[in-house]
């Protein structure tokens, strides 16, 4: 007979648009919207007439007082012949003093957040000079510097994405220049320790509790990756070996925090840099290190080569330490483009733990984010240009993150494993893009060379195209001979996108449980498949079984048995069995679980407030144990091994 599931999976969307941003576990969120406190076209359009070459920028950090002072020492080379140099500097910024080539200054005006200093000669293409300007500031009036208290201590930190640096520092802060060399000098409390990029130079007693911390960062950088972080850590590292190369793994972290769940979560880091470096290339900054700041804002920046995050659970980790490769070494050109940092860093994330927990974790993890991203029917990857000055359009973690994310799987479905990663290692390889800047198209022209295909029309459907294809899907089965005709009709969420051209798979399901995997080419709409006679008689089939494409199911018919009811509702468990850690996966969100043990007694507890989370289980005595997850919907359990 012929069975409606349109029911179904309407109940299903019903589902997805009930979930909010909240519940999406992995995301890296860029917390503070400091688009709102100025006008952020100054920070995007002064001419490139000259090219910074470093950075010593000195800080005075004391958390008993309410304001910071520094001085920007700014090495640069004309690239033309110019008689004055602007740099941004937000209008919280108090300037005290400039200097030109170590001489007091006093030719300068102030106008919204740029500093213009009349150089009083020409500086003729070629060559340099340096510029130093003190200035102070209250800590409650810069948009990217905070003071806080974390766990009765003073926590001094910085978030410059995307418009921030120059609201704590005098520079370049736009995406069209990267220093080479940086250098960040602190004179702070002696209890207190200093993380930033690159290389600790040193941490010399001035007496009278006074510190003075060096770290030297020898790499191209943007200003937004320039980073600070201060309290009373603590030093927890370790080491890793990338093609003949060990540098080291510095992790600060807060005393209290210090424990058995992080240690471990540390631990696997240098598994991870040694997993991507497998994967596309060397990590970026291997002369240098990796390392994480603790700090208190919900989620992780990826600052060059010293992440910034609240926790260090698998997700977070993974995603942060993704950027450096995608993001840090190779940065977007435009914020239009961030899907080149956020979408690249959600999806190889996702590769990871895909490493870690298995193929059917990934489809639950692609199914997830595509159940995200269609919450909604409009949005384009590529943000257009009078959108991209607003940071919550720049992170919407529909669009930015797993949409670009989920575009990204499909053209690794669309070229293979082989084209795919091996253009994504000429991308980063490119001397033109390595440490420097990328847009889309550098992307795409990098997908084609290796692919030798025309992905003009995936990038405008996909990427700069809003929505997603809706799909109805019809089967007619022949008992007779196990053959069967499959059509597919579409329609897109969107009027921007007439027709999504897509391969997509069907796994064929026997009636004794046997399954077969066919692969189609969807072309036109309304389009038929003659599929070839099955060996096995059919009991029912699951069209995109793995979450390879992005799109939803409207209804879809058998002429024969029943279809399963999505198997994408239930609470998922991995690895099991599992030795340290446990990862749990749900449809909607978990508000807490409790563990119990095979006798019944509760072991273990804790909240979730998320649809996805680690689990410590390390400090559980080997043997069986059930999982009580309890959700928005009730309560759902699963049993798993610890070994």
């Amino acid at each position: 007979m012929k069975y409606f599931l349109s029911s179904i999976f309407s109940l299903i969307f019903l589902i997805i648009n009930a979930q909010s941003p909240e519940i999406i576990a992995d995301l890296e969120r860029k917390v503070y919207d400091n688009s709102s406190q100025f006008d952020t076209e100054d920070l995007m359009q002064l001419p490139e007439i000259i090219d910074v070459t470093r950075y010593d920028l000195y800080f005075s950090l004391f958390p008993n007082q309410d304001t910071f002072s520094g001085n920007s020492h700014i090495f640069f080379t004309a690239l033309d012949d110019i008689d004055e140099v602007t740099f941004d500097a937000q209008s919280n910024l108090n300037i005290t003093q400039v200097q030109v080539n170590s001489a007091t200054h006093t030719d300068y005006t102030r106008a919204g957040n740029n500093i213009t200093i009349n150089l009083n000669q020409t500086l003729s293409t070629g060559e340099s000079m340096v510029i130093s300007v003190e200035f102070n500031s209250a800590y409650s009036q810069a948009a990217s510097m905070y003071k806080e208290i974390q766990n009765g201590q003073p926590i001094i930190s910085t978030l410059s994405e995307p418009f921030g640096a120059s609201s704590w520092w005098i520079g370049k802060d736009n995406l069209k220049d990267k220093a080479d060399l940086v250098n960040i000098y602190v004179s702070h409390p002696s209890n207190l320790k200093v993380g930033s990029n690159g290389t600790l130079i040193s941490s010399v007693s001035q007496g009278n509790n006074v510190t003075f911390t060096h770290w030297q960062h020898n790499y191209p950088i943007p200003a937004y990756l320039i980073s600070l972080a201060m309290t009373n850590y603590v030093e927890y590292n370790n080491s890793v070996t990338v093609s003949g190369t060990t540098f080291p793994i510095i992790n600060y972290v807060y005393p209290s925090e210090l424990n058995a769940e992080s240690r471990a979560q540390l631990d696997a880091v240098p598994y991870f840099i040694e997993f991507f470096s497998d994967l596309v290339g060397d990590y970026p900054y291997k002369n240098e290190k990796y390392g994480h700041c603790q700090w208190n804002w919900g989620g992780g920046m990826e600052h060059a080569t010293m992440s910034s995050q609240i926790n260090f659970g698998t997700s977070l980790t993974a995603h942060e330490l993704a950027h450096q490769w995608f993001g840090d070494k190779i940065t977007c050109g435009t914020w239009s483009d961030i899907w080149l940092n956020e979408g690249f860093a959600t999806y190889f994330e996702g590769l990871l733990r895909r490493n870690l927990y298995g193929e059917e974790f990934f489809t639950e993890w692609k199914q997830n984010r595509a159940n995200y991203v269609m919450s909604e029917f409009d949005g384009s990857v590529y943000i257009p240009t009078n959108q991209a000055t607003s940071s919550s359009r720049i992170f919407d973690a529909r669009l930015s993150y797993y949409k670009g994310a989920m575009v990204l799987h499909m053209l690794r479905y669309t070229l293979g494993d082989q084209d795919f990663y091996q253009a994504i290692r000429n991308y980063l390889l490119d001397e033109n893009l390595a440490y420097k800047f990328a847009i889309t198209d550098d992307l795409q022209e990098h997908f084609e060379m290796q692919s030798g295909m025309d992905l003009d029309e995936f990038f405008a459907d996909w990427i700069y195209g809003e929505g997603f294809p809706i799909f109805s899907i019809h089967l007619d089965y022949q008992q007779a001979d196990n053959s069967a005709i499959l059509n597919i009709q579409q329609a897109s969420s969107h009027n921007s996108v007439d027709f999504f051209e897509t391969k997509f798979n069907v796994l064929f399901v026997g009636t004794n449980g046997q399954t077969e995997l066919r692969e189609f080419n969807l072309t036109e709409n309304n389009q038929n498949f003659i599929i070839e006679p099955l060996p096995f008689a059919l009991s029912y089939y699951v069209f995109n079984p793995y979450a390879d494409i992005l799109g939803y199911v409207n209804n879809q018919t058998l002429n024969t048995l029943n279809l399963p009811i999505d198997s994408n509702l239930e609470l998922k468990l991995y690895p099991n069995p599992a030795t340290n850690f446990i990862y749990i996966l749900n449809p909607v969100k978990i508000n807490s679980i409790q563990i119990f043990d095979s006798q019944g007694k509760l072991v273990s507890q804790k909240e979730i407030n998320d649809s996805e989370a680690d689990i410590f289980i390390q400090n559980l005595v080997a043997g069986s144990y059930i999982l009580k997850a309890n959700t928005i919907n009730g309560v759902s359990t699963v049993k798993f091994i610890k070994k």
